[in-house]
């Protein structure tokens, strides 16, 4: 986290870490190693030995340049997010509402979609096994759109394997269904809204975006510690979503209060083309 204050790619290897930083190169053969199995063996010690003997040097390295650029209350401020506990809380709901196929389906196939996924994790979580093994994700997109014409349906379904819908196919459609509570309808309410009907949104997204990419290559951070990807994606979807908080502290520091308000009131935003040029320009009356 704080090497993508100096330059770094958000994040970066560690292994390339210590190679830029202290021009050591570090051996890679045992990242996926099993770390349960005894006894170690010498080279695995070894390769468990690099991870910490170089911290150190890095951390003096680091913040000798994090000093230099003015940044390291930036990187201290960041680091603070580890510590805040609802930084590791997770939304039950998150996997179905950033769902590749939920925009593309009627209401009563998004309530199953949205059963299918908590029953799935529930499933993992008690049987302590992957969601994967529970069942493969190459899977839901089939299941959500035979299940509306029953068990039948499913165990014909040449993309879906005989033992899974034999396992779990009269689970599926008693999901399907039940009718669809109210808290399944607020959840569902949280689906982000398709802006593809205004594609000149998306084109000042995007254009924002590549401004911020500019800035953070002329001076040498992270694009992706400057724009979370979670919050960036949020915008994208949805043109009236501002997350304050993100824009708060250093990042505001950092972009400037200019484009910050250029992401807050992106709807009230546009492109002037003049004679060999081109400004952007906010619509100061819709803002006020």
């Amino acid at each position: 986290m704080a090497a993508s204050f100096i330059g770094y790619k958000h994040p970066v290897g560690f292994s390339k870490l210590v190679e830029s930083e202290l021009n050591i190169e570090v051996s890679k053969g045992y990242t996926v190693t099993d770390w349960e199995k005894r006894p170690f063996q010498p080279k695995q010690l070894k390769y468990a030995l690099h991870d910490v003997i170089h911290l150190y040097q890095l951390w003096v390295n680091i913040t000798k340049q994090l000093e230099k650029a003015g940044r390291l209350a930036w990187a201290y401020e960041e680091f603070k997010l580890l510590e805040d506990p609802s930084t590791y809380e997770t939304d039950p709901y998150r996997e179905v509402l950033e769902s590749n196929i939920i925009k593309s389906l009627r209401r009563r196939e998004q309530v199953f979609l949205l059963r299918l996924m908590l029953w799935r994790t529930e499933e993992a979580q008690r049987r302590n096994h992957s969601k994967e093994m529970v069942m493969p994700s190459k899977y839901i997109s089939a299941i959500v759109r035979a299940v509306h014409s029953g068990l039948d349906a499913l165990q014909n379904d040449r993309r879906l394997p005989d033992n899974l819908i034999g396992k779990f196919g009269k689970k599926f459609v008693e999901l399907y269904e039940a009718p669809a509570t109210q808290e399944e309808k607020e959840v569902l309410s949280r689906i982000p809204r398709d802006n593809s009907d205004n594609p000149k949104q998306d084109i000042l997204m995007e254009m924002l975006d590549l401004l911020v990419r500019y800035k953070c290559l002329q001076e040498g951070i992270s694009h992706h510690i400057v724009m979370p990807r979670n919050v960036l994606k949020k915008m994208k979807n949805d043109k009236d979503f501002f997350d304050d908080e993100t824009f708060s502290g250093w990042r505001r520091e950092f972009l400037g209060e200019e484009i910050v308000s250029w992401f807050k009131y992106r709807r009230n935003l546009a492109i002037k083309f003049l004679d060999g040029k081109f400004e952007l320009k906010m619509q100061e009356a819709e803002v006020n």
